[in-house]
């Protein structure tokens, strides 16, 4: 059998049949040894260039990695700009294909610094949608871009209405997340500055780039309401869907204030003439209010969860995924106690590390923790990337071996509906994120490696401004070759490389120290 699969959406659809007979034509001119030999040379010569090695551990962390970086290969539509990746890859039917914000935030972390023209096209969908974005948000009374929770073909909201039964009133409930989980806009404008910082591409963040961050941030500044004389953030809903329709959900409004000012800077070198968007964009940084880290460090994830009970979540936490606190309480319920799906301020102190100390990332690691049951597949592993970040290397393996086993685990029901996309994403973030400690910080390629004890070597290539990296690391030291002469931090410290070094690790001590960044402090 023969099949052949086109997605030119321009062409008839007598067009799309003589194109798909012509291309069967050419295919069936090879014998199945052919093609077989020329897919597999194909297969060999990617892994080659973009396999992750790992030595020591068991097979299960090197097989890992392997599942990892197939499924992130085929999943994506490297071909179709106007294609992004299902939240379930091309692995089953689970949310019918829709596209979210892992995409942006798990997933193209990958190709950005692997393929980085992969990570335009994908960033390239959300501009192609920017139409559909504009008009929810006018439909909704703001103005700029507000993109639909769940995306598909057309960049039209794809959110199902309802959801499951309330055990409580056995009412279908509303689906929350269309109406409030507006995060969102702020993750595909981060997504959008990873990539210029990372790669430097003045033609897209002149163009694609710009429209994204000008409409996102119009968003922002229409989004907010006047509290005396602060601007606020109200009825949101942050990355941890146990808590909804808060007031200053603090990744939302730390998000929103960087969305709006890496607009606001890239508007100004680009020579942007909307002046009326220039001061309200300088007004609203200057006027927005975030929530303020607390004296034991901890940031506070909205204006109500710190007076909220805490309850004993064990029973919860083990069978985590399977969102079993939702069979004893009704979502109301939790949302009126101290229960976090997945990470929230933890998740802002990984997307944002700049902007907060160690001391904060491991007060805020260790007070949500324990009230998160990480019933999200996305959960874990940025609990392990935050801990490996502040040398706890026990607990973040083990958050990341945990994470691996989402779908490789003992459960042979977890990908009945599909494979979880974005955990495979979160098992590369947590290899070269995490334990190699890769991370872009104010347009500078840091690395703060710290292997766990499993592991005796790490070695993974990382393109980085136009350069193939390739990088290998144990406890000791760490070697970077490179195709072209490179700058990057090394545990802070500027180091430069050409073609090969070789670092001590022991020269190079991260300390532990640093200060939040806020708004306040840096205007």
């Amino acid at each position: 059998m023969w099949i052949d699969w086109r997605d030119d959406r321009q062409a008839a659809l007598d067009e799309w049949g003589s194109a798909s007979l012509r291309q069967l034509e050419r295919c069936t001119q090879q014998s199945y040894d052919q093609l077989l030999a020329a897919s597999t040379e194909n297969w060999q010569q990617w892994w080659q260039k973009r396999r992750i090695t790992v030595n020591g551990g068991d097979a299960h962390d090197q097989r890992a990695l392997d599942y990892a970086l197939y499924h992130l290969r085929i999943m994506t539509p490297a071909h179709d700009e106007r294609s992004s990746i299902a939240a379930k890859g091309l692995t089953g039917e689970g949310y019918k294909g829709h596209v979210f914000w892992d995409t942006e935030v798990f997933l193209l972390p990958f190709h950005l610094f692997s393929e980085p023209t992969i990570a335009r096209s994908l960033l390239r969908y959300r501009w192609h949608n920017l139409p559909g974005a504009q008009e929810k948000a006018r439909r909704n009374g703001w103005q700029g871009a507000l993109f639909p929770w769940e995306s598909a073909r057309s960049g039209e909201e794809e959110t199902p209405e309802f959801a499951a039964i309330n055990i409580r009133t056995g009412l279908r409930q509303k689906v929350a997340s269309a109406q409030a989980e507006h995060h969102l806009v702020a993750d595909i404008a981060w997504a959008v500055v990873q990539y210029w910082q990372t790669t430097g591409d003045e033609s897209f963040i002149a163009h694609e780039g710009m429209a994204l961050l000008l409409e996102t941030a119009k968003f922002w500044i229409s989004r907010t309401v006047r509290v005396n004389d602060r601007l606020e953030i109200h009825d949101v809903i942050g990355p941890d869907e146990y808590t909804e329709h808060v007031n200053n959900n603090a990744f939302t409004s730390y998000m929103a204030y960087y969305n709006v000012q890496q607009a606001l800077n890239i508007a100004r070198q680009f020579g942007c003439s909307d002046d009326a968007f220039i001061h309200r964009a300088e007004m609203f940084l200057k006027e927005l209010r975030l929530p303020e880290i607390q004296p034991d460090g901890v940031l506070p994830q909205d204006d109500s969860f710190m007076a909220k009970p805490a309850i004993n979540l064990a029973k919860y936490k083990a069978a985590a995924g399977k969102q079993t606190i939702l069979l004893d309480y009704s979502r109301a319920e939790v949302n009126e106690m101290q229960i976090l799906k997945q990470a929230d301020v933890v998740m802002l102190n990984y997307m944002l590390p700049e902007q907060f100390s160690a001391a904060s990332c491991l007060a805020n690691l260790q007070f949500y923790e324990p009230r998160t049951i990480h019933d999200s597949s996305l959960s874990k592993a940025i609990h392990g990337i935050v801990a490996a970040r502040c040398g706890l290397l026990a607990q973040s393996y083990q958050f990341w071996r945990e994470g691996t086993e989402i779908d490789l685990g003992a459960d042979p029901h977890s990908c009945d509906d599909g494979i979880h996309a974005a955990a495979t994403g979160a098992i590369w973030l947590g290899a070269i994120q995490g334990f190699a400690g890769a991370s872009v910080r104010n347009g500078e390629l840091h690395l703060n490696p710290a292997l766990p004890e499993q592991w005796q070597q790490l070695s993974f290539p990382l393109f980085w401004q136009g350069c193939e990296l390739q990088v290998t690391l144990d406890a000791q030291r760490i070697a970077i070759r490179t195709s072209a002469p490179v700058s990057l931090r090394l545990n802070g410290q500027l180091i430069s490389v050409s073609e090969e070094s070789v670092f001590c690790l022991g020269d190079f001590i991260l300390p532990f120290n640093g200060t939040a960044t806020t708004h306040q402090e840096g205007e």
